[in-house]
């Protein structure tokens, strides 16, 4: 039965199919890294406040520029990797 499914499957398609578990180890790996970040500095605000970064404390900084620049840094990673994943990808089909 399985046979049947991959004769069927394109070229284009069996790429995609082996780029999949690279491409969801990357977005899990980000979506964490999200999820550490944001979690963690409203969590623990308050134990942080005391934390200065470039004059102001650390959980004001990170609410007004640092997360958003961090967002910009996940995509900007997820954009590389998936060239990368992309570009292995090629040769293999």
């Amino acid at each position: 039965m399985e046979n049947s499914i991959d004769e069927g499957m394109t070229a284009q398609s069996q790429r995609r199919y082996s780029c999949w578990p690279q491409t969801r180890r990357l977005s899990a790996y980000l979506l964490a890294a999200w999820f550490v970040m944001t979690f963690g500095m409203l969590f623990f605000a308050r134990e942080l406040s005391n934390v200065y970064f470039f004059g102001w404390s650390l959980p004001l900084y990170m609410a007004a520029q640092g997360l958003s620049l961090f967002y910009v840094l996940i995509l900007a990673v997820y954009s590389l990797g998936m060239r990368r994943i992309e570009k292995s990808g090629k040769g293999k089909a």
